[in-house]
């Protein structure tokens, strides 16, 4: 299970300043593409559903096949059953899965700067045609899902 709080931002400079002054570090940059997904019985648009390939052009061995299922969430935070796989290539993958009649329903181009602190990953998106964004995203085991969405909460107040 996976809690994380993802929000739209103005201006990724200010929360880079105030997430380094935190003490935080940088882990890593990365240049994804996502391509999303549905099988050929059901449409994902709009519902709680996500099949993903995703490309990483900067870590060129970390593409990997992902399907979540997302649960409400407490607050802000969202839940999500998440289940990922690592591929070699991601193109021949998206290849195999459109011969299989699965649809493609949309493209993410992000910028992605990645950050540790404490136990909360941070990052910082640049989406494509989309605008700024950050997710946090408490690590660890979840055993008591109000307790880490009140940390992460707390984390970005």
């Amino acid at each position: 299970m996976e809690i994380e709080i993802k929000a739209k931002v103005k201006s990724l400079a200010q929360l880079r300043k105030k997430i380094l002054a935190l003490g935080a570090k940088k882990i890593t940059n990365k240049h994804q593409l996502d391509v999303y997904l549905s099988p050929p019985h059901k449409s994902f648009f709009r519902t709680k559903y996500y099949l993903r390939v995703r490309h990483d052009f900067l870590n060129k061995d970390k593409h990997s096949f992902d399907y979540h299922i997302f649960h409400k969430g407490v607050g802000a935070c969202s839940l999500s059953d998440e289940q990922e796989a690592g591929i070699q290539d991601g193109a021949v993958l998206l290849k195999i899965l459109k011969q299989l009649d699965f649809g493609e329903i949309c493209r993410i181009n992000k910028q992605r700067e990645v950050f540790k602190y404490k136990n909360f990953e941070i990052v910082l998106d640049k989406v494509k045609k989309l605008g700024n964004f950050i997710e946090v995203e408490l690590d660890g085991q979840l055993k008591d899902e109000k307790k880490y969405t009140k940390k992460i909460t707390n984390f970005l107040n």
